[in-house]
């Protein structure tokens, strides 16, 4: 197997896109990257809305 094959396999263990909370999600951007020595090192997104907290309530903005 050539080391693009190998990576696209590390990252498809990665994804599965799923909904943390209402307000994140998660898995939906994956990447893998092989480094100098050989090692290969995988990673994922984690997106959530913005929030700012006042008066002892959260404000979201959009």
């Amino acid at each position: 197997m050539d080391i693009w094959e190998a990576l696209y396999r590390k990252a498809k263990e990665q994804y599965h896109p799923e909904d943390v909370s209402p307000l994140i999600y998660a898995h939906h951007v994956v990447c893998a990257l092989e480094s100098e020595n050989g090692e290969i090192y995988t990673g994922f997104c984690i997106e959530s809305c913005s929030g700012v907290v006042g008066n002892g309530k959260i404000q979201l903005k959009f």
